[in-house]
């Protein structure tokens, strides 16, 4: 995640961490806004598992946590959603 935030540079760069479970991703969302937000500037969000609200979370977010199922249902139409294209 570093490597690519120092690589790309905000607020270009966006990373999704997928994780197993939800909880995982909830325990991870809230350990990196506290220790990533700070530190580097970048924006921590987590998918919702709406698509809508999920576009926009990307859009506006550098680092994405999700659940596989959340990631595969935005990432199936890739080509046509341009907030997915943009994940380094």
């Amino acid at each position: 995640i570093f490597e690519a935030i120092a690589r790309v540079g905000l607020p270009a760069a966006k990373c999704v961490y997928i994780a197993p479970y939800q909880s995982v991703v909830q325990q991870q969302l809230k350990a990196w806004q506290e220790r990533l937000q700070p530190a580097l500037g970048a924006r921590v969000m987590a998918l919702s598992g709406e698509t809508a609200l999920d576009l926009k979370i990307i859009e506006g977010a550098n680092v994405i946590l999700s659940t596989p199922q959340n990631w595969d249902m935005l990432s199936r139409r890739w080509r046509h959603r341009k907030n997915v294209q943009a994940v380094n």
